[in-house]
């Protein structure tokens, strides 16, 4: 009876005013800093609760490694022999496809694909529709690059001169170098 009469601060009610419901002070303070509690004192039970847990597992790795031990003592000489040839083969298995796996890499970069390239493929299990997204890239990246060097080729030089009329024309300076020299001699006849 005593216990259903005693609130914990961990016994809240979400929603309504019903039985159970606490104000956030009836079961104690919410704040830490309100509870007079050390931060320090917090901080070691924490650092020790981390400590059991590392035993714990420390333990459990030792009673693994051990049943591992019974395990090989408890079978046959040709049980382990079967077991080591078994392991060696599934290792040999696992180096026999990953060097499959290089020679494949390094057939691609040879062909001149790049490592990006070359990664995507991989991981594509050399699909044809990944060698199609790639050479369709190149292939877009190239007439890019064409038909802007066909661009620059083709563009005719700017004319010389000030912009307005022909090529031929007079620069400006040549222009009013022009009507000095007429206004000089204009000016001479006159004298």
């Amino acid at each position: 009876m005593e216990n259903n009469n005693k609130k914990s601060w961990m016994n809240i009610q979400l929603f309504g005013d019903g039985e159970g419901a606490q104000t956030p002070n009836e079961g104690g303070p919410q704040d830490p800093t309100q509870q007079g509690v050390n931060f320090e004192e917090q901080c070691k039970r924490q650092a020790a609760e981390i400590e059991k847990l590392k035993a714990a597992i420390s333990k459990t790795n030792s009673e693994n490694a051990n049943y591992k031990k019974k395990e090989m003592e408890r079978m046959s000489d040709e049980e382990r022999k079967a077991k080591e040839i078994q392991d060696i083969l599934a290792r040999n298995d696992a180096l026999e496809a990953e060097l499959k796996t290089m020679k494949q890499k390094q057939e691609i970069l040879d062909n001149g694909f790049t490592s990006a390239e070359c990664e995507k493929l991989m991981k594509g299990n050399l699909s044809i529709k990944d060698f199609a997204e790639i050479l369709k890239a190149r292939l877009e990246e190239n007439t890019k690059s064409v038909t802007a060097g066909l661009v620059k080729q083709t563009t005719p030089a700017t004319p010389k001169g000030d912009g307005i009329g022909s090529a031929n024309a007079p620069t400006k300076t040549a222009f009013q170098l022009r009507q000095e020299s007429q206004t000089r001699a204009k000016n001479k006849v006159e004298l």
